[in-house]
């Protein structure tokens, strides 16, 4: 039996349980998510050079998890990417969690940074 991908939560000193994403933008091969977290804090996470984004609609998210592999999502970018795929491509997927388990949002990248707003 294959086990699930390793995912771990995006680190940020508060929790994204009852966040809501307020907008995101992409400008060029960057996506700029705005938050709203559960205090009324404002953040932004800037994910950097960006090889695919999907958008699935509710704003509401539970958390922002992070992996090396593991939606077919993040498989169709990788093929689409690359002709032959390398042993580390660098991209990682961050999947925001909506309020039933499942991603709201995915978005492939090879980083991302929260700053406050």
């Amino acid at each position: 039996m294959t086990q699930p991908p390793e995912k771990e939560s995006l680190s940020y000193k508060v929790g994204f349980s009852d966040a809501e994403i307020a907008s995101y933008e992409v400008k060029g091969s960057t996506c700029y998510v705005r938050i709203s977290l559960w205090n009324a804090q404002k953040i932004e996470i800037v994910f950097s050079e960006v090889a695919g984004i999907i958008d699935r609609g509710p704003k509401d998210i539970s958390d922002i998890v992070v992996s090396s592999e593991g939606s077919q999502f993040f498989d169709e970018i990788i093929s689409i990417a690359y002709e032959t795929i390398p042993v580390n491509t660098g991209l990682r997927l961050y999947q925001l969690i909506g309020l039933d388990d499942f991603p709201v949002m995915e978005i492939v990248a090879k980083n991302a940074e929260i700053s406050e707003r």
